[in-house]
């Protein structure tokens, strides 16, 4: 942990919003069959759904933790190191837009 992550001088509600934008994800990947094959389709999700998976993701990602520390406080360190673009929801948002980002050949599935 980096000494700057100790004396945060913003508040939480602002601090909450930037750590949800960062790990806030524009699309999903979807499953199609094709001719006995099955396509990653990235589908763009809505505002709603977007906001409700960043936020499911840190809480998710705050109870994999299994150091001793209760879960408020887990949950305050993976907004903390959303907010500044590390920790686990960052990383499985890149994830995310990697595989959409590779799948993307398969965007016109979509439709049919």
């Amino acid at each position: 942990i980096s000494p700057g992550y100790n004396k945060t001088e913003t508040d939480a509600e602002s601090l909450l919003i930037q750590a949800v934008e960062n790990c806030r994800p524009l699309l999903q990947l979807f499953s199609i069959k094709r001719g006995g094959v099955k396509y990653h389709v990235p589908i763009p999700l809505t505002n709603k759904k977007s906001y409700f998976l960043a936020m499911k993701w840190l809480l998710d990602a705050s109870r994999e933790k299994d150091r001793k520390d209760s879960l408020p406080e887990k949950l305050a360190w993976e907004i903390l190191y959303a907010a500044h673009g590390h920790g686990r929801v960052i990383k499985k948002w890149e994830e995310l837009s990697r595989q959409c980002e590779s799948n993307r050949a398969y965007a016109h599935y979509r439709w049919s």
